[in-house]
């Protein structure tokens, strides 16, 4: 079987996505000129931006906006969060959501780096699947992708989550990664 057969057209939510080869978000790497090139060039089309964190939305840090700039190409447009308080996180999404910059946001669960981990954030909210649960309930659910890769059928079902993509690496396997 040739790649092209294994690259077809998705849905995130009700958002279509022209195909399913997505790039990964990395920090201190998918900025902006990044994205841009990846998908002028590159012919990748799903670029999210770097893990943007909920806390520094919330407290209206400098740094974590600038995160959030897009090229008015991008399409779709796709933000990437990151965070474990389910308050801070629902009043992130509901103002994602009202927002006609953003397309899809993608919650990240998978991050094993050590700067994440360490405040219950990235693979270590894995480790919790109550609180995941609790995070995925009391957001209100548009357009989001939960974590990083394939979708699976949902562990969550009385959420309203059809799919979750589960697979991360574990704070542990990052250690032996080190």
């Amino acid at each position: 079987m040739e790649l092209k057969e294994y690259i077809k057209e998705i849905k995130v939510g009700n958002v279509p996505v022209k195909h399913n080869v997505f790039l990964a978000p990395m920090a201190g790497v998918t900025d902006l000129p990044f994205r841009y090139i990846c998908n002028k060039y590159g012919g990748v089309v799903y670029s999210p931006t770097e893990m943007v964190s909920t806390r520094g939305l919330v407290y209206q840090d400098k740094k974590t906006h600038k995160i959030m700039d897009m090229h008015e190409n991008e399409n779709p447009k796709v933000i990437q969060i990151f965070g474990s308080e389910p308050d801070i996180i629902k009043q992130v999404v509901l103002k994602l959501n009202e927002s006609d910059d953003v397309d899809i946001i993608d919650f990240n669960m998978g991050c094993p780096a050590p700067k994440v981990v360490k405040n219950g954030d990235g693979s270590e909210l894995l480790k919790d699947l109550d609180k995941v649960e609790e995070i995925i309930a009391s957001t209100p659910v548009s357009n989001i992708l939960l974590a990083d890769s394939t979708s699976t059928t949902s562990p969550f079902p009385t959420t309203g989550i059809d799919t979750l993509s589960l697979t991360s690496p574990t704070t542990t396997s990052f250690d032996r990664m080190a």
